[in-house]
């Protein structure tokens, strides 16, 4: 078993319609959809739109810690 801190995701909440959407792991790996990094983004902008269209209340995306610190490396 992985320790807690292997499974870091971080979480995005959008406001879509005065209403909070969470993005998690369980909607995207329902997608099979698996991505890192700048794609992450792309990805939950597609989900929020399929969202929307299908009125749903929680969508949910996977962050990944190692992705999320090597983008922060191309910004700074």
């Amino acid at each position: 078993m992985k320790s807690t801190k292997e499974n870091l995701m971080y979480r995005r909440i959008f406001g879509i319609q005065m209403k909070k959407i969470c993005y998690t792991k369980e909607y995207l790996k329902y997608k099979r959809t698996f991505v890192f990094g700048q794609k992450i983004r792309e990805a939950a902008l597609k989900y929020k739109q399929l969202l929307l269209c299908n009125k749903m209340t929680e969508i949910i995306c996977i962050w990944y810690r190692n992705g999320a610190q090597r983008e922060k490396k191309k910004y700074t």
